[in-house]
């Protein structure tokens, strides 16, 4: 089914490269140790695996690492990888995990990757987009329109991330981590992008990384009353952490500190990989985001809602996309579809909109049997991946959607493609997938290669990576 009214633009993705991590933590293992049902996790969240990094998986490598499986799976027959970045402009990477405040991940990723080869990068544009989970949405739009004004060129999207949470937190069991490097150009293989996009942002505060500063007085002044420091001792661990020179590794470099005692100002400055969240108020504007959006893209495109044969979303646990779908599902297709509210006269009339009430009336719709066909033949198939390696932050819609292309079984299949990034932002685009059955066989089959070679981690093995990375 096709929504003809849409402005395809030529321009899309023609193959990937992936890297997920070669560890992964059993959810039914990890539930029993943190005293949980599991069944809540695995038949309520969908989640069954979780892919965890080791400490020779950093950012850096895990990008290095999808843009090689791209080189392999996308380069002309006898290429190199300096011949294939030849044809390459940009690459633009989408993350939320970034090792530098100012350098971008993208130039670490390049760096990484070459040593293991010998190739020239030097033409190549660079940088790192970040808006939490959709800055890869944005990465991609950048690069599409790259391609649209400059015929017969070529862009790397690059969505990479490390999901992390505190050990016995809520969020722990929807870690996750993965790379995925997307090659954009036109007359695409895999997947072509219409030109209009519906977006709406909040500065909201549902999830955040703030860069945190702890008082190095206060500091002293806690651990010399924790350890009964003398007046001499405490004075001295107050020059210790107040150091008088400028830092300098002895080799021409500035400002690079080895060690506390060579941070100099007054407080030390923490930035954590955990993120500061507030789980119910996140799902309130991940669905408030999305359906603003989801409307400006429909009023801009005038496509019928019903015409899309799939949707994909960004999934920070499995099941998020149909449990928010279900108020989108009801809204803009139910109550227009006289014939489904008719095969449902059980569930009454809808009580008042942001009750409770309503609340538990829409989750018996979500149990209805129109529902479940609706989620069983158009969310499903892109929930694959993400039941086994968890959330993925900028990658989930990526993987999302890619996983539904390789379990598709029709060469042309209209998706709704919904992103969304706390802080907070959604963007809803239309993707229209395309290549042969061939194509959707081969992608399979490596997605379930790199599934079936992990190494399976004990609880106590995991904790203990976690600790470290």
């Amino acid at each position: 089914m096709t929504n003809t009214s849409l402005p395809f633009t030529n321009v899309g993705i023609s193959q990937i490269g992936f890297y997920i991590p070669q560890s992964y933590v059993e959810i039914n293992e990890l539930a029993n140790a943190r005293g949980i049902i599991p069944e809540k996790l695995t038949n309520g969240l969908g989640l069954r695996k979780m892919a965890v990094c080791k400490a020779d998986e950093s950012m850096d490598v895990l990008i290095a690492n999808a843009l090689e499986d791209l080189w392999k799976n996308a380069a002309k027959e006898g290429d190199d990888l300096d011949a294939f970045f030849k044809g390459i402009d940009r690459i633009y990477l989408g993350t939320e995990s970034a090792m530098d405040g100012a350098k971008p991940t993208a130039t670490y990723a390049l760096a990484s990757l070459a040593k293991r080869y010998d190739f020239d990068a030097s033409h190549l544009d660079l940088l790192d987009m970040t808006f939490a989970c959709v800055g890869e949405v944005d990465a991609l739009q950048n690069c599409i329109d790259y391609v649209r004004l400059n015929p017969g060129r070529r862009c790397v999207v690059v969505a990479a991330d490390v999901a992390k949470y505190d050990l016995h937190s809520g969020g722990e069991y929807t870690q996750g981590a993965g790379a995925i490097a997307c090659l954009i150009e036109d007359n695409p293989a895999f997947v072509d992008y219409a030109s209009i996009i519906g977006v709406d942002t909040k500065a909201d505060f549902d999830f955040y990384k703030p860069y945190l500063k702890y008082g190095k007085r206060e500091l002293a002044e806690e651990l010399s009353a924790l350890l009964s420091l003398t007046d001499e001792a405490r004075e001295k661990l107050n020059t210790w952490l107040n150091p008088t020179q400028s830092p300098n590794d002895g080799k021409g470099n500035e400002g690079a500190t080895n060690g506390l005692g060579t941070i100099p100002g007054e407080y030390f400055p923490v930035l954590r990989k955990e993120p500061v969240y507030n789980g119910a108020y996140s799902n309130a504007c991940y669905r408030d985001r999305m359906d603003s959006a989801l409307g400006r893209f429909l009023e801009k495109s005038g496509a019928d809602l019903q015409n899309f044969d799939g949707w994909v979303f960004h999934l920070p646990f499995c099941y998020q996309g149909r449990k928010i779908a279900v108020n989108f599902w009801y809204d803009r297709i139910w109550k227009v579809n006289s014939g489904l509210q008719q095969t449902m006269p059980e569930l009454g009339e809808a009580p008042k909109a942001d009750t409770k009430e309503f609340g538990l009336w829409l989750k018996g719709l979500s149990k209805t049997g129109d529902y479940q066909n609706f989620v069983r033949e158009k969310i499903e198939p892109g929930e694959w991946l993400s039941a086994e390696l968890g959330n993925m932050y900028t990658a989930s819609i990526f993987f999302s959607l890619m996983g539904f292309f390789a379990q598709s079984t029709s060469d042309k299949l209209d998706i709704l493609q919904l992103g969304y990034g706390s802080g907070s932002k959604s963007k809803v685009m239309a993707a229209r997938l395309l290549g042969t059955a061939k194509d959707r066989e081969m992608l399979r089959r490596r997605f379930q290669h790199a599934l079936d070679k992990r190494q399976k981690l004990s609880i106590d093995e995991y904790e203990r990576i976690h600790a470290s990375y």
